[in-house]
């Protein structure tokens, strides 16, 4: 992952915090399961 492991487990249920993610471990696996999707 890119910079340490997203802040969601893999239900991608958003983590309980006001904070936000301000790196792109979570958008990347966003990214990678929109690619899956275009790909089956």
């Amino acid at each position: 992952f890119i910079g340490g492991g997203p802040g969601s487990s893999w239900t991608f249920y958003p983590p309980l915090s006001v904070e936000g993610q301000p790196e792109l471990s979570l958008d990347t696996m966003v990214l990678g399961l929109h690619t899956v999707g275009v790909g089956s």
